[in-house]
């Protein structure tokens, strides 16, 4: 079998430079060219190379701009290594469109997105999705409707799923600053931990430990023998020390364990010792003994049946 090199040089390509393609077969016409069996083509100034079964360049406006690319699409540039069955390329604007079992690496960043379909921008270095996709960096695995990328900021739209190890979180959007390895997770925020399910409005969380929620917080803590549920403003938790933190501006972190309800400015939780510390100005209801308390700080035992009090003032209702 003849095998035909073709170099595309010029037709009008000022804005792109030269773009040489070689191929097995090439079949001319005035307004396409068409490139079939293990085509090959680059494009200087983009410093794009591309690699698919066929290919056309087509005229656009008089000018041969517009690539086409089907069946086993693999594209390479400065920033992206790039597979799909489809791809559309203009040559003028450096825009183009991965479509089908779409599998994008990002190279500055390290994160791969899997995607139906995926555009692009050379000159702005932008990447966009607007079907569901899935991200992968590092530890981190994220599903959502929509995605862009650029200048080292992802951001995720839509049903937005991730897991960080064992940390799997959901919400409305999320911003990855990929520099700061920093996800904002916003709307109706669900944090499932191994021994936790916090819930809020927004959660600043470092992708790899330590995460903070900042307004609406609910958290439901499970110890060996008891569960807590804490409603606070803030809270922040770090699944490397078990450790949880709640405060509220108002000065109130409200808890339940049981039928004991209590109230503090601050409270503490290690899963280790399974204890919560209350701090500060704590009350604490006992309903089923009909006692009151007032303390400078106490502990509560989630592995045993157990509380402990400093500096308390307590009121007994007798029947």
């Amino acid at each position: 079998m003849k095998k035909f090199l073709i170099f595309l040089m010029g037709f009008g390509l000022m804005y792109a430079g030269v773009v040489h393609i070689s191929s097995n077969f090439v079949e001319p016409e005035d307004n396409v060219i068409t490139y079939s069996g293990s085509v090959s083509a680059f494009v200087d100034k983009d410093n794009l190379h591309l690699f698919a079964s066929t290919l056309t360049v087509s005229k656009y406006a008089g000018d041969w701009r517009k690539i086409k690319a089907i069946g086993k699409v693999s594209v390479e540039t400065t920033s992206m290594i790039a597979t799909s069955e489809e791809l559309d390329y203009d040559l003028h604007d450096k825009k183009g469109t991965l479509s089908g079992s779409a599998i994008v690496f990002l190279t500055s960043d390290n994160a791969t997105v899997l995607t139906d379909s995926l555009d692009f921008d050379l000159n702005r270095n932008f990447y966009s999705s607007y079907v569901r996709n899935t991200m992968f960096r590092k530890d981190v695995v994220a599903t959502s409707n929509a995605f862009t990328y650029g200048g080292s900021t992802m951001v995720l739209k839509g049903n937005v799923v991730a897991r960080s190890g064992k940390t799997n979180l959901y919400g409305d959007k999320a911003v990855l600053d990929l520099d700061k390895n920093l996800m904002d997770v916003r709307g109706d925020v669900k944090v499932l931990l191994e021994d936790a399910t916090i819930t809020g409005k927004d959660l600043v969380y470092d992708m790899e430990k330590e995460g903070t929620f900042t307004s609406n917080v609910r958290a439901e803590i499970a110890g060996k023998k008891s569960n807590v549920e804490v409603i606070s403003n803030y809270l922040r938790f770090d699944t490397k020390k078990k450790v949880y933190i709640g405060w509220s501006s108002d000065g109130k972190v409200r808890m339940w364990k049981g039928k004991t309800y209590a109230e503090s400015k601050r409270f503490r939780y290690s899963k280790d010792e399974g204890v919560v510390e209350l701090i500060g100005d704590v009350f604490v209801y006992d309903k089923e003994k009909d006692v009151k308390m007032w303390a400078e700080r106490a502990l509560i035992y989630l592995n045993e049946d157990k509380m402990k009090a400093f500096k308390v003032k307590t009121e007994i209702t007798t029947k």
